[in-house]
């Protein structure tokens, strides 16, 4: 029998993915990893942290879509904070396109059924 509500395999991927982050954040220089992949990018960070706010979303909304969109709010924002453009209305209104893909989407498989 399936055993409900275990989520341990996802928790701790999630975990280990926010101890990387937290690694990089407190014990790399952000200099070493600003140029890779593209230099001023930085790439590796992002990537990580992408993977790390998929997972927690994932494991949040129980959907991977919402968990997408999640990760796009989130790094879409911190980018335009990297390019010094991350104003809180441009973060609202960042979170607003996300919420209405997501009614879109929401409402389309509620008509399908």
């Amino acid at each position: 029998m399936r055993q409900r509500g275990t989520r341990g395999w996802p928790i701790l991927f999630c975990l280990m993915w926010w101890v990387i982050i937290a690694g990089i954040v407190g014990l790399i220089d952000p200099e070493l990893i600003k140029d890779i992949p593209v230099p001023g990018s930085y790439g590796l960070f992002f990537g990580l942290l992408a993977i790390a706010v998929w997972f927690t979303g994932a494991l949040i909304w129980k959907n991977y879509r919402r968990a997408v969109l999640t990760t796009g709010v989130i790094l879409g924002f911190l980018i335009l904070r990297l390019i010094k453009l991350g104003y809180w209305l441009n973060g609202l209104l960042i979170l607003g396109i996300a919420i209405a893909i997501d009614s879109v989407f929401t409402k389309r498989k509620e008509r399908d059924k």
